[in-house]
């Protein structure tokens, strides 16, 4: 099999400013303790809270002040952190990767610090965990 010279070969976790990543469904990889509240978001209880209230919003205080942000009534909550002005959400998915190939989302500090991004991702993370609570007992 040839090399595909135009495809970056750098592994995750040496690419530039990434702070952790998610990939294929899998558990959210963090190489950055500012991302620890990401892995601590239990995707089933989300998925259920966002079916039940067919999407909701969220205020999330942020470095340029608080911000409403929008969940939808279904889809991944990882894009979503892109809202955030500390990060960076790319969705990477190689093309002509074949049947055994993957897809994820890449976290990148975007112009700030990662106490900044540690700031904005625990209130994104505690104002969610409040909301999908407060859905769930609703129900």
């Amino acid at each position: 099999m040839e090399e595909d010279d135009d495809v970056d070969q750098t592994p995750i976790e040496e690419l530039p400013g990434i702070l952790g990543y998610q990939w294929d469904d899998f558990d959210f990889v963090v190489l950055d303790p500012c991302l620890s509240a990401i892995a601590e978001i239990d995707l089933r209880e989300l998925q259920e809270a966002q079916a039940v209230a067919e999407g909701f919003k969220l205020e999330v205080l942020t470095s340029e002040g608080l911000r409403i942000i929008e969940i939808g009534t279904y889809g991944p909550i990882f894009p979503i952190f892109g809202e955030l002005p500390s990060l960076a959400v790319e969705f990477d998915c190689p093309p002509n990767q074949g049947p055994a190939g993957g897809a994820g989302y890449l976290f990148f500090l975007a112009g700030s610090t990662t106490g900044d991004v540690k700031r904005e991702v625990d209130s994104f993370c505690s104002a969610l965990k409040l909301k999908v609570a407060e859905l769930l007992s609703a129900a």
